[in-house]
């Protein structure tokens, strides 16, 4: 049995040899699990990223100077309703405030309307149009 001071530190113990190798291998395979963690952790955020980036819609375009980024929308000018078909997202004024969805409030009805299609810088296509 060996005795430990209690104010030695870790790395002032002295551990029999044969100690030392368990203790190694030990942090080898606990140093294991955690790296496999981290990077599962890992792919798993850089996947979200990406299908984060990839399902926002927006089309880029270079220019010289730089890229443009654009949104396309689907415009109802009866309704003053814009549609972004790449988020299946609708929005619309209402009271003064403008609101947006997966689908219009029961009061919308855009069946049969006419809509022009834009081409906006803005993700919020009612401060660049109109």
């Amino acid at each position: 049995m060996h005795d430990v001071e209690p104010n030695l530190t870790l790395n002032q113990i002295r551990y029999p040899p044969q100690w030392t190798k368990r203790c190694l291998v030990l942090d080898l395979v606990m140093m294991n699990k955690n790296t496999k963690a981290w990077l599962r952790k890992a792919c798993i955020g850089i996947a979200a990223g990406m299908w984060l980036a990839l399902s926002t819609g927006c089309v880029g375009v270079a220019y010289p100077g730089g890229a443009a980024v654009y949104y396309d929308y689907d415009y109802y000018p009866g309704w003053n309703i814009y549609f972004y078909p790449a988020g299946h997202i609708y929005y619309w004024n209402e009271g003064g405030h403008w609101r947006s969805g997966a689908h219009l409030p029961p009061a919308y009805h855009l069946n049969g309307q006419s809509h022009e299609q834009l081409r906006l810088h803005s993700r919020q296509p009612w401060t660049e149009h109109h």
